[in-house]
């Protein structure tokens, strides 16, 4: 059991039998910025070399074969282990409370693909950092880089933005926000901006692992990319984006809403991570084999 917004609600657990496998080729990449090379499509995890062998322990979280803890902020498998609770497997101990008002959201898919399933778009559902602890604004307050890292197997979208991954407060765009507007486009906030829009077709009842990166040492309109299953996804809209983040004291982390507003999406995030750097594309591609081939802990 749960409080949101002042009533008590619980939270289903039955499982959904999701159907997933393993992504979709990427449209035609683009060069990167970076100087890594384009991602060349979707990420052979049968053939790749990418993976580190091994796990350690870091701050309480163990951290499977292929995913880097480096600037690790907070690691969430969504594999449902603890009712009403999704665990950061990361150093900081940012847990989240699962919130619901009915049937919409549950723990639900397959072994190596388990993940919260939204049943429809434009609900209130959603896993939130707990009101008056706020500890992720410490993280994100000043930041010049990040990136943001979910495993997703999309629907629908509400019209006006489900959010996905959402740092922010209230009915703002966000101060971060990774949000889907259609089966097939994704966009990016960065403070109340929407920088990016991508169009990216996923397919049903696949997984498409996302990542977005922030770079505010690049030039304003190059410091926001995405990639789909490993490769550099061309933008289909580009705004220039600030060079930090900020944070005020009531902004919070969401998975699949926001405060204040209707805005989930209809299908499953599977698993969902951020780290206070941007990522190379050659870690991008690491963690895309590994998580390809099991996304949970």
């Amino acid at each position: 059991m749960r409080m949101s917004h002042g009533l008590m609600v619980p939270l289903g657990m039955a499982l959904l039998g999701i159907a997933a496998c393993t992504g979709a080729a990427a449209p035609p990449p683009e060069a990167d910025p970076a100087g890594g090379g384009a991602g060349g499509g979707m990420v052979d995890h049968a053939t790749s070399t990418g993976m580190a062998a091994g796990g350690h322990e870091a701050g309480g979280g163990f951290f499977p074969a292929g995913l880097g803890d480096d600037a690790l902020v907070a690691r969430y498998f969504l594999a449902g282990e603890t009712p009403g609770v999704v665990r950061d497997a990361g150093p900081g101990a940012h847990d989240l409370d699962v919130l619901t008002a009915g049937d919409n959201l549950s723990f639900g898919g397959g072994i190596g693909r388990r993940g919260l399933v939204w049943n429809r778009a434009g609900a209130e559902d959603g896993a939130v950092e707990p009101i008056g602890e706020a500890r992720l604004r410490q993280v994100f307050a000043g930041a010049t880089a990040l990136t943001v890292e979910v495993v997703l197997d999309l629907m629908a979208a509400h019209r006006n933005g489900s959010r996905v991954f959402h740092f922010g407060s209230d009915n703002r765009g966000g101060r971060v926000s990774l949000q889907a507007r259609s089966s097939h486009e994704i966009s990016f906030t960065v403070e109340d901006q929407t920088v990016r829009l991508w169009r990216w077709l996923f397919p049903r009842e696949r997984r498409t692992v996302v990542h977005v990166t922030f770079d505010g040492a690049r030039p304003p309109r190059e410091r926001v990319q995405l990639y789909a299953n490993g490769s550099l996804v061309a933008p289909a809209f580009i705004q220039a984006a600030p060079a930090s983040l900020m944070a005020d004291a009531d902004d919070r982390l969401w998975l699949g809403n926001r405060d204040g507003q209707n805005r989930s999406f209809e299908g499953t995030l599977h698993y969902a991570a951020a780290y206070r750097t941007s990522l190379p594309s050659s870690a991008v591609r690491a963690h895309v084999v590994r998580l390809l081939a099991n996304d949970d802990p």
